[in-house]
């Protein structure tokens, strides 16, 4: 009820300031006409008196009209103006009431009924403007009347006396009309603020609802911003995305599938009962690994089939999905082709098979390497147009070593470890029409150490289809390229003393021949052949397994000898070895050669077998070449070759230089 009286006051006020400024013109008018009557029959000081009151307090209040207007205040201000409006209205009535005394004609009667009259109708026209407000008309009638009422029956008389109470007859009956219309106007006011409730609520109600379709909107293309992000993101993955049913049925693919397993996405989706892992033991070992370990597997690995009939292995990281009921409705996950992760296992089995002595050392790199393999996470990154990092995977700190908050902000470039790596990457790109495929280059750690890396990238657009910056994924491979130079070093290696073999040696000598040739002056080439001194009876006396300790002892005896980065020792073959020597004439050869005999004497193997001496020795055939564009290797071969023989003939344990050196 509160409410409804004070949305009606609120109508009632700003109905009467819409009023005040016509009501405040026409008496305004209404004066000045009187003046013009009076103004031969009245003193003038006293109508300059009378007017100036009255206008400045007409003034006012139409000041006051004009603020209100501009203003339009709330609800909650209206109490406040609807107590201006009253005073100013009671002022005026004052100033209006005590003007008519003023104006009033002393010895005029026909003067005197007109500024009565005058003040009647100002009276009935504030009933007519003001009656919406019921205070307001009593606030201006009766200062208005009042005064000239008074003044009347203070002047006596019965003409006076008469006029005085036809006054206050129609002063009440003024009053007494008043209460009726402001009944009317009630009813009125309680209808117009009711629609005007229902208006304000209803617009509130569009509001509302419009505000929530925007904020549905917003939600939407937030939600379908989303999920293209995510599309891309799955686009990109080198490793292969699948969502498929409980039974094993395909239902979305990433773009990768046609790299491992030999089918396109639209191929294997049309496939209905093809299988991730078509193989039924298999895919029942994969689904009791899943529900073993609550709905998620790592790294399970697994025997699959390709396309083409190739058999492939992979490793699958897949969690179970379920729908509103909590139900499980299918399986998602990666996959990864770790066929040749598995090929390069196989090698390194093999290669420690052979490599005796270095089996605990490859053992342990196998494991490390397999560890990390198993590890490995490609990183996804986007930079801008700027170069700069706005956004990476939480993978960025296994790689990079830096949070993604850390990567945000960072230069693209000042990531590679060699600034060329940067702009062979731009060029890769460009060369490639915005697409660069397994891109290998040296990243700089958080810590300061080098880590190999390969990159898939390619640019992304913005929507003018100008190039935004570029995205992409970035994996470790530092443990592969480890397990590389591994490989290659096995390959280049004796697998019993250590020392490089046979054909790494031909192609050591190949390449520093050519390389000697090289120039305006050839430089000298210098090669010792070394043979150990009577070895066979040596085996034939202590065993074979002593004759093997025997020649990896000799080996890291002629190691110790030769020092510089550029130098070769080789095992050539049996008990033979062979050393060469870059950039080295005859006379420092056979300084080394000399130092590497007494080096093996120095050993004191015992040998019972042998001929020359009670512990094992031997002989060294020093041969030396400048070599030109037409040398071959098998020349300076043969003149160690043909050095060592002489050395063996002379009575052995001893160091010859080739007869063209002498």
């Amino acid at each position: 009820m509160v409410d409804q009286q004070s949305r009606i006051y609120n109508h009632q006020t700003r109905a009467a300031y819409r009023q005040a400024p016509a009501a405040i013109i026409t008496s305004l008018f209404a004066g000045g006409l009187l003046i013009f009557i009076l103004w031969d029959s009245t003193p003038h000081n006293r109508i300059f008196g009378a007017i100036t009151g009255i206008i400045f307090v007409s003034l006012a209040r139409l000041y006051l009209s004009i603020l209100f207007k501009r203003k339009a205040p709330p609800d909650q201000q209206i109490l406040m103006w609807g107590r201006l409006f009253l005073a100013g209205l009671f002022l005026q009535a004052v100033a209006w009431g005590g003007g008519g005394i003023v104006l009033f004609p002393d010895e005029a009667p026909l003067y005197q009924v007109i500024v009565t009259l005058w003040l009647v109708g100002l009276a009935g026209g504030a009933v007519a403007v003001y009656s919406v407000l019921r205070r307001g008309v009593l606030a201006f009638v009766i200062p208005v009347l009042a005064p000239g009422i008074v003044y009347l029956f203070s002047l006596g008389g019965r003409f006076h006396i008469s006029l005085a109470m036809g006054v206050l007859g129609y002063m009440v009956v003024l009053v007494v009309a008043t209460f009726r219309n402001h009944v009317s106007h009630i009813g009125s006011a309680k209808l117009v603020a009711a629609l005007e409730a229902e208006i304000r609520e209803r617009k509130k109600a569009e509001r509302k609802l419009k505000d929530a379709y925007q904020e549905t909107a917003m939600a939407n293309g937030r939600h379908k911003a989303a999920r293209n992000e995510l599309s891309e993101m799955i686009d990109n993955l080198q490793d292969v995305f699948f969502r498929a049913s409980v039974n094993g049925d395909i239902t979305r693919t990433s773009p990768s599938v046609e790299d491992v397993f030999g089918y396109s996405q639209e191929e294997i989706l049309r496939l209905k009962q093809h299988k991730l892992i078509s193989d039924p033991d298999e895919r029942q070992r994969f689904m009791a690994a899943l529900k073993s370990s609550g709905g998620v597997v790592r790294n399970f690995e697994a025997r699959v089939t390709r396309r083409d009939g190739q058999a492939i292995w992979i490793s699958i990281n897949a969690h179970y999905l379920h729908n509103e009921l909590d139900e499980v409705t299918g399986v998602e996950g990666t996959a990864r082709d770790v066929t040749e992760r598995k090929r390069m296992e196989d090698k390194l089995r093999e290669a420690n098979e052979q490599a005796r002595l270095a089996n605990r050392h490859l053992e342990k790199a196998k494991t490390e390497l397999e560890e990390m393999i198993d590890n490995l996470q490609d990183v996804f990154f986007r930079s801008n147009e700027k170069g700069e990092i706005i956004r990476t995977s939480p993978s960025v700190e296994d790689v990079f070593g830096y949070t993604q908050k850390e990567m945000e902000g960072k230069k693209t470039a000042s990531l590679f470890a060699l600034p060329e790596d940067m702009e062979r990457f731009m060029e890769s790109l460009r060369e490639t029409e915005g697409v660069c495929r397994n891109f290998e280059a040296l990243i700089r750690h958080k810590d300061g150490r080098t880590v190999w890396t390969a990159t898939n990238a390619h640019y992304y657009y913005n929507d003018k289809n100008e190039p935004a910056g570029i995205e992409g994924t970035v994996r470790d491979i530092t443990e592969r390229k480890r397990m590389e130079e591994a490989l290659l070093e096995i390959s280049q290696k004796d697998g019993l003393t250590g020392l490089y073999n046979r054909r790494h040696f031909d192609e050591t000598l190949e390449a520093e021949l050519k390389r000697a040739s090289r120039g305006r002056s050839p430089s000298p080439l210098s090669l010792i052949l070394i043979d150990i001194d009577y070895f066979k009876p040596f085996n034939d006396t202590y065993g074979h397994q002593e004759g093997d300790d025997c020649l990896v002892q000799v080996g890291a005896a002629l190691k110790k000898v030769v020092r510089r980065p550029g130098d070769l020792v080789a095992r050539y073959g049996g008990e033979e070895m062979v050393i060469v020597l870059p950039n080295m004439d005859s006379k420092g050869a056979e300084q080394v050669a000399e130092q590497m005999r007494k080096g093996v004497k120095a050993l004191r193997i015992p040998h019972e077998g042998s001929r020359c001496d009670e512990h094992v020795t031997i002989s060294l055939g020093v041969a030396t070449m400048y070599p030109e564009i037409s040398s071959s290797a098998a020349a300076i071969i043969k003149k160690a070759d043909e050095a060592l023989y002489e050395a063996k003939e002379g009575g052995r344990n001893r160091v010859v230089i080739s007869r063209s050196e002498r």
